[in-house]
């Protein structure tokens, strides 16, 4: 009778279970590190929302810096938005420019100086009951009043003044306001201080129509807008001028076939359109 032999271990196969369970330990640390670790946070969810990232996308361009609050996209689809806005009125053609955008079914906005405010009332009464915005444009449009003086008290002053003509008209306090010539170079840190310490937001363009340059030629005025036209975002200058009333069907025309909503600005609805790329106006 033989004597019992305990039987030999089969290296091959040990090692090979050793491996197995040594690469199953290797993967589950792994997992767990992964699972828990900074980088997979940051991955399994978008750091900045849809909205935020949009906006970014169509924020920036040459001559300023832009940026909108409110989503910029609905049903999937970017947004294209313009803003006419008028400078200087009213005036003797306020009416028509009305009435040339109550037919094309438009709210734009108007940046508006005092004393025309007070002799035309009823055509500012008008402007706020067909939904545009009734802006501020200073009382005097001085160049050496409003910049050399030493100090924005004197802007300030003709700002609160308007804001407070307009006010006594359409029931509230306009807070948006279009420096005259526009805000480079004569708006410097001091004066945007003082214009966010009063209150206001500040207004330049994206496209600057001169249409009061072309006197008589309303497809100059066409053409320009024309030319200029290309971002998400749009804020357009013009001036109540009769070549204005003229180009405006043909403008709005222009501005629908390349997709843009045309909106009046409103306070809720706030972008940021200045030369000084000052995000608190």
């Amino acid at each position: 009778m033989q004597p019992y032999l305990t039987p030999r271990p089969n290296k091959k196969r040990k090692l090979v279970k050793r491996s197995t369970i040594s690469v199953l330990c290797i993967g589950i640390s792994a997992s767990l590190i992964w699972m828990f670790s900074p980088l997979s946070s940051a991955s399994s969810q978008p750091s900045i929302p849809r909205d935020q990232q949009l906006t970014q996308s169509v924020a920036s361009f040459d001559d300023m810096e832009l940026s909108k609050p409110t989503a910029l996209e609905y049903n999937g689809k970017v947004r294209k938005i313009a803003y006419i806005t008028f400078d200087d009125g009213p005036s003797k053609y306020t009416e028509k420019l009305l009435d040339v955008l109550k037919q094309q079914n438009v709210q734009a906005s108007f940046f508006m100086l005092g004393p025309n405010v007070l002799s035309h009332r009823d055509v500012v009464e008008r402007m706020e009951k067909e939904g545009h915005y009734p802006g501020l444009h200073s009382m005097t449009h001085d160049h050496k009043t409003l910049y050399r003086s030493g100090g924005p008290s004197n802007f300030i002053k003709e700002f609160t003044e308007d804001q407070e003509i307009v006010e006594s008209i359409v029931g509230y306090k306009p807070t948006l306001i279009r420096a005259p010539y526009g805000s480079a170079p004569q708006i410097g840190p001091t004066f945007r201080d003082a214009i966010v310490k009063a209150g206001f937001k500040m207004w330049d363009w994206t496209i600057d129509s001169n249409d009061w340059r072309f006197s008589n030629k309303p497809k100059s005025v066409v053409n320009e807008v024309r030319k200029q036209l290309s971002r998400n975002v749009e804020v357009l200058l013009f001036h109540e001028k009769q070549q204005t009333i003229d180009a405006m069907p043909e403008i709005i025309n222009l501005l629908h076939s390349r997709g843009y909503e045309l909106e009046a600005y409103h306070p809720d609805s706030h972008i940021v359109v200045n030369f000084q790329k000052d995000n608190r106006l």
